[in-house]
């Protein structure tokens, strides 16, 4: 008995790691197949976006080869577009939780250890395709990321993992 109960734990366990956390909309109808040129696009300038040039290049040119690598063709006449945009939940962290830590006088408040955990974002990774012909959405895939305190910075291994997800997605639905 206790044999089933651990691996009913361990099955759900093993589930809940490895599914992929992007969510996604899409259009009944549309099929990355049915396209054979693209064009990719990141993060339009402003003071809204918090995002490393680097990071925001890199996000680009792994988007562009895995599409790539799918058969598509990058051109600047494309039939679909792909938009990669940041966006960043200010609401989230920021808010008037206690935070305590455990010591000899437990618990007490620090105002250190709570403002530094209270000055973090949470940030989301978009990756949405529109039809260039009619400007419409096509399917949308959003997950989220690593907190942002200043500005958004990811390796290569990061950018490659993000994209990674998105691209199982986009080719799921």
């Amino acid at each position: 008995m206790l044999r089933k109960i651990l691996t009913i734990i361990f099955l759900a366990t093993l589930g809940g790691c490895s599914s992929n956390p992007v969510s996604t909309e899409r259009l009944s109808d549309f099929d990355i197949q049915d396209y054979s040129t693209f064009q990719v696009s990141a993060f339009a300038q402003s003071d809204d976006v918090r995002v490393s040039p680097f990071t925001s290049e890199l996000l680009e040119v792994e988007l562009a080869d895995e599409l790539q690598a799918l058969g598509l063709s990058l051109s600047e006449e494309a039939e679909i577009a792909f938009k990669v945009s940041l966006s960043i939940d200010e609401d989230t962290f920021r808010s008037s939780r206690f935070y305590a830590r455990r010591g000899a006088y437990y618990p007490y408040y620090d105002p250190f250890y709570n403002d530094f955990y209270n000055d973090l974002d949470r940030s989301f990774l978009r990756v949405t395709a529109y039809s260039v012909e009619t400007g419409k959405t096509l399917w949308t895939g959003i997950r989220p990321i690593k907190n942002v305190r200043n500005e958004l910075r990811l390796s290569e291994e990061e950018v490659s993992k993000y994209i990674d997800s998105f691209m199982l997605e986009l080719l799921n639905s």
